[in-house]
């Protein structure tokens, strides 16, 4: 823009404008040119936080509670509303499955021999005696019987319509488990039976004679966490006795599709054998187990389902708002876990984001939506999970459209979970790592979401008119002054720098190149002639003479609002509002005296560019 004209302006108005703006006719082409190619589409960021589903004790949350020295029963009714904590008896057998349709097993005699049997019943003929420090093969063949190798020499075949068990109690075996392919066992016997024979397939059970020997090989939490929070391992002791035993009694200790107690997998509890007692820092766990024998959780007498996961997002769910269950239940309610995001925790995911594609998340909104202007959270789970949106955005032909969109049980959080992967170079997942998703906005600004500007703030920053106050923070509803809106006009219509200081009182301001700009371009004016008051607030009545102006608006006869009479900004703020650029601050009222925020100013900027469009 190589000229401007200034334009007659009475005195008092002069005196109340931040800059009073002439665009002449030649500024509009250059100014289109420079915004053509701005439309952004900015990837709408889900933020969340835990890993798992939502519900009952947080494993990181319990280790920072420890460490802030609270005790196992502590965290437990912490997180159990209304438990008692105490003995009761055990079972003696827990049978742990390890696979339904495994083909084959190899079984390594690592510290001594391995007595294979046949079963019927609880009638068992020892049929062969595996050597110390060699590998047995298992198979299934289609007419029922067993057959097992060592290497390619088969060393027995029969047991048809019996189990084949091969007991080593006291031996440290390695065979399969599903939690890496392979695993050391010491404690019980192995027992396989017919799954299918078609498919000659097998069940494989680990049965092992107490819940004190199973609870020693459950690899679900860092042992090293007994240095430090020795309480969390015991709380975790106490969890998993509790749902162990629950399963065992709801199922007689023999599940139908598993012939076992529990599975050994994340389904149930994570089961990894003799490994875990040898692993470094084992010995913490296994303390934890002797520490906490018999001990469970009850509610009204009866065992909880002690549920748990990795961690929550800031709080845990009630039992009914989880993708995992349906119920509501007494003791599984949303309680307060500020645990799960501590330092102490060292919780890799107590806060997560996943940026998704605007027209990818477009599509996850549906009925019709094309590109996404604004997500609002209508209301939320007791968890503090999103639960209903509003979106606001466009059609795939420019059409403006809102969608309300909800999820199963009413709450988007599930249905945000399954629609998304997650992969953050440490961990890669299918789906969100968690329903607990707390804030849903556009990057890179944090502090906007769900604001009306927010889209603008992504305009500005794209097209370089404003950054933010950090990287991640736009700070929407500060005020802006004088100084700043100078600079956010001089970066809009990219004016020539400036020849010579016009004002006192900018000295040192890192806006005084841009005030010199516009008052050589013949489109400032100060509040004197001397000075500029870049520090002072800018109004709302002053925003719409600016952009008036600079837009080079005709005055509008219509009398949009009551509270702007006899002012001397009255026509303008008639003329931005009949070209939609502003807008009332509620119902008939434009609230002139307001100061201007940046957001604000951002979405006026964003409104004025794409009227030359």
């Amino acid at each position: 823009m190589a000229s401007a004209v200034r334009r007659a302006v009475p005195p008092v108005v002069a005196a109340l404008l931040v800059v009073a703006l002439a665009a002449p006719a030649g500024a509009a082409p250059e100014f289109r040119q420079r915004v053509a190619g701005i439309s952004p589409e900015p990837e709408v960021v889900l933020r969340g936080g835990g890993f798992g589903h939502g519900v009952g004790m947080s494993q990181y949350g319990a280790y920072a509670m420890a460490q802030a020295g609270h005790s196992a029963a502590e965290i437990l009714r912490h997180y159990y509303r209304g438990v008692a904590v105490g003995g009761t008896t055990m079972p003696s057998r827990i049978r742990v499955g390890l696979h339904r349709e495994l083909p084959f097993s190899n079984v390594d005699a690592l510290t001594g021999p391995v007595a294979w049997k046949t079963c019927r019943g609880g009638e068992c003929t020892t049929v062969r005696s595996q050597p110390r420090g060699t590998t047995w093969t298992v198979r299934l063949r289609s007419d029922g019987r067993y057959t097992i190798f060592s290497g390619d020499r088969r060393v027995f075949r029969g047991g048809a319509g019996k189990r084949l068990v091969a007991k080593f109690h006291g031996t440290v075996i390695e065979a399969y488990n599903p939690n890496g392919a392979r695993r050391r066992y010491r404690w019980g016997r192995l027992e396989y039976s017919v799954n299918s024979t078609a498919a000659r397939t097998m069940f494989v059970v680990l049965d092992i004679p107490s819940m004190q020997l199973y609870l020693r090989g459950l690899g679900e939490v860092p042992s090293s966490w007994g240095l430090r929070g020795p309480a969390a391992l015991q709380a975790q002791a106490i969890t998993a006795r509790t749902y162990a035993l629950s399963l065992h009694q709801a199922f007689g200790g023999n599940r139908s599709d598993c012939r076992c107690s529990l599975l050994a997998t994340p389904a149930n509890q994570v089961y990894t054998g003799y490994d875990k007692e040898t692993e470094t820092y084992g010995e913490y766990w296994v303390a934890a187990v002797k520490a906490t024998k018999r001990t469970v959780a009850t509610h009204d007498g009866a065992l909880i389902g002690a549920f748990y996961s990795s961690s929550h997002g800031g709080r845990s769910e009630n039992s009914e708002d989880s993708w995992a269950y349906s119920a509501s239940v007494p003791y599984l309610r949303s309680v307060d876990d500020p645990w799960s995001r501590d330092e102490r925790a060292g919780n890799p995911l107590g806060r997560w984001e996943r940026s998704v594609p605007n027209t990818e998340f477009a599509r996850f909104v549906g009925s019709g939506m094309a590109t996404v202007h604004q997500v609002e959270v209508l209301n939320r789970t007791a968890g503090n999970t999103v639960a209903t949106l509003r979106v606001t955005g466009l059609t795939s032909t420019g059409v403006p459209t809102v969608v309300l969109r909800s999820g199963q049980k009413e709450i988007v959080g599930l249905d945000l979970r399954r629609a998304f992967s997650f992969s953050n170079g440490r961990f890669s997942l299918p789906t969100l790592p968690s329903q607990q998703v707390r804030g849903i906005g556009f990057a890179p600004f944090t502090d906007d979401d769900g604001s009306v500007h927010e889209f603008s703030t992504v305009f500005v920053q794209q097209a370089g008119i404003a950054q933010g106050v950090t990287a991640t923070r736009f700070r929407p509803r500060a005020k802006v002054t004088r100084g700043q809106l100078a600079t956010l006009l001089y970066r809009t219509f990219a004016l020539p720098p400036a020849q010579r200081d016009h004002f006192t009182d900018d000295e040192r301001s890192l806006h005084e190149a841009s005030i010199n700009a516009l008052a050589e371009a013949g489109i400032a004016n100060g509040v004197s002639r001397t000075r500029f008051r870049p520090g002072a607030a800018v109004t709302r009545d002053q925003a719409a003479t600016l952009l008036s102006l600079a837009l080079d608006l005709s005055p509008s006869s219509t009398d949009r609002f009551h509270d702007d009479d006899a002012s001397v900004h009255e026509a303008s703020i008639n003329a931005i509002a009949g070209k939609r650029i502003a807008s009332g601050c509620t119902g008939e009222r434009y609230c002139p005296e307001r100061a201007v925020a940046r957001g604000e100013i951002a979405t006026l900027l964003y409104r004025a560019v794409e009227a030359y469009r």
